[in-house]
């Protein structure tokens, strides 16, 4: 699908996907206008019939690659031995066994080698004590921001710094080199 921004392209497809419903018409799926089939038989349809790949990821922060992958077989209560039958072939012909085989740690260390970066030297900045942990299983330093989805006072439980917003992180960074 092709046009200029604000054409609609994507409330289109968020239509045909029955993510939005139309101001106007009808859609019909295998005959049956899409407004007459319940939430939970749509959640079933789009699961089992659908893929979506969104401009921002929507990916969920604390799982691991592998893990936002599997969530919709996870969803359709298949079996781990199912989801990694499909997943395996999958990820091959994707070219991405290695990258969802490993932890976010595993992924920091990797690209931290491929940029020749020590992980000492490196910053690790995140929102989350999940972040955190994955700084420290990198072996790099961490401070955290205040502004995700985890209090102030529990991401001060990391005992790492805690900053107002990414902006205050190149003050940060001086502060540290004086």
């Amino acid at each position: 699908i092709m046009g200029e921004s604000g054409s609609g392209k994507t409330t289109l497809l968020n239509i045909l996907a029955a993510l939005d419903r139309p101001t106007g018409g009808e859609v019909l799926l295998n005959g049956s206008p899409l407004s007459s089939i319940g939430e939970r038989q749509m959640a079933a349809f789009r699961r089992e019939n659908l893929g979506f790949v969104f401009q921002d990821f929507n990916l969920l922060d604390t799982f691991s690659i592998k893990d936002n992958i599997l969530l919709p077989l996870v969803l359709s209560r298949k079996q781990y031995p199912e989801m990694n039958r499909r997943l395996t072939p999958i990820a091959k012909r994707l070219g991405i066994s290695d990258i969802y085989a490993g932890s976010k740690a595993g992924l920091a260390q990797r690209y931290l080698k491929s940029q020749g970066v020590p992980p000492e030297q490196a910053l690790f900045v995140g929102d989350t004590l999940h972040d955190w942990e994955v700084a420290q299983e990198a072996g790099c330093p961490c401070v955290l921001l205040a502004q995700g989805h985890q209090s102030r006072a529990r991401l001060e439980t990391a005992g790492v710094p805690v900053l107002e917003s990414l902006t205050q992180v190149p003050a940060f960074l001086r502060d540290l080199q004086a």
